[in-house]
């Protein structure tokens, strides 16, 4: 079946990564006779590189409600030219444009929903967009989404059929992680020392990096905390640790071109969100053999962790692969810290658990269970898994 891939860009996050992931497994795909047809809708700055058999077609950037209604006629026109039987695309701009073109054409459409949709259509004209997308949603041939949370989500909040949804974890490259982490530099041997926990994210608010600041201060540790990433929320959380008198015990290392070095080097990692898709930061850190606290946010980290049951508030729990606290409970944090440095032989037998955890996410089952849809998909026999 020919199949067009369709993204906003790669110009960075999450969602783009594993497109570029999937595209690249589909040109190496000994069973494909076509190279990957790929449509990118805006032409961005390209932070993920697909592979040089993948046919790129960029259709031009949009502004405003017109930019957006030539850009879906210039988008329109290339499918025309290139006939496919089957659309598959990533983001809701994407994945919007995929069903109505799709009717057009009378061909097949799926979308692929990479984060907790309810919450981020959670902002200004909120109700117009999850009316929108429900819509189109209900209206698409298959939808794949990144987590069965998220996918709970689009049953309950969306009104998508249960019969025509499909769950695809993120893939996690682990050959690719532990050899970047392996490229050990002068800087990050001298940081060694200074690094007992370790958080990698975008700086919004959602990450919840000031929860971990705070827990940390309560904690009281005498190890280091690094945070990886940028965004704009840095300015605050300085201004946090300031304010804590911690500058001296936290650092904002902002963006690192291999954050593994650094990762693979703390004793513990700590994902501290309000809301997730499916943490590939919390997979990474499991890949390189590090102990992991999560919060049982939306969507992923229950998951990936394997937590059964509730928390209660200002307790931590441990989860099968890992110790689990509640959004936001600053005072679990602090205490799921502290038992873990206070019990070295737990710490360690959860980073081995956590290594082997993540084995379930390697890019080959990524691929195989995207084949397992398709293969449903094809067949009419569209159960929900």
């Amino acid at each position: 079946m020919k199949t067009v891939y369709i993204i906003n860009s790669l110009e960075g996050g999450g969602a783009e990564r594993v497109f570029a992931e999937l595209i690249s497994l589909v040109a190496q795909d000994p069973n494909k006779q076509e190279p990957p047809q790929v449509i990118l809708l805006d032409k961005l700055n390209e932070v993920y590189t697909l592979p040089e058999q993948a046919i790129v077609h960029r259709v031009g950037n949009r502004g405003g409600l017109i930019g957006s209604t030539v850009q879906f006629v210039a988008l329109l026109r290339l499918l025309m030219s290139l006939k496919p039987k089957l659309i598959v695309s990533f983001l809701t701009r994407a994945n919007i444009m995929n069903v109505v073109a799709s009717k057009i054409l009378r061909c097949h459409s799926i979308v692929s929903e990479r984060s907790n949709t309810s919450a981020r259509l959670n902002s200004r004209h909120a109700h117009f967009k999850r009316g929108l997308v429900g819509f189109v949603y209900r209206k698409a041939d298959f939808v794949i989404a990144v987590s069965r949370g998220v996918a709970d989500c689009l049953i309950a909040e969306f009104g998508v059929s249960r019969n025509k949804l499909g769950v695809l974890n993120n893939p996690v490259d682990l050959e690719r992680v532990n050899n970047q982490a392996s490229l050990v530099s002068q800087d990050s041997e001298a940081q060694q020392a200074k690094i007992g926990v370790v958080a990698m994210g975008r700086l919004v608010r959602s990450k919840g990096f000031d929860d971990l600041i705070r827990a940390y201060k309560i904690s009281g540790l005498s190890c280091g905390l690094s945070i990886l990433g940028e965004g704009p929320e840095r300015e605050n959380l300085s201004t946090l640790v300031d304010d804590l008198a911690l500058t001296n015990q936290v650092d904002f290392l902002g963006f690192v071109a291999n954050p593994y070095q650094i990762v693979k080097q703390a004793h513990l990692f700590v994902l501290s969100s309000h809301l997730e898709g499916f943490p590939n930061a919390l997979l990474e850190a499991m890949a390189l053999r590090r102990a992991v606290i999560a919060t049982n946010c939306t969507d992923g980290p229950r998951e990936i962790l394997s937590l059964n049951g509730q928390i209660p508030q200002g307790e931590f729990r441990l989860a099968e692969f890992g110790l689990m606290v509640n959004v936001g409970d600053q005072d679990a944090l602090s205490k799921a810290m502290q038992h873990l440095f206070q019990n070295t032989e737990l710490l360690e037998e959860l980073a081995g658990k956590a290594q082997e955890r993540v084995k379930q996410y390697s890019k080959q089952h990524f691929y195989q269970s995207y084949q397992e849809l398709l293969d449903r998909f094809n067949g009419d026999s569209l159960e929900y898994v």
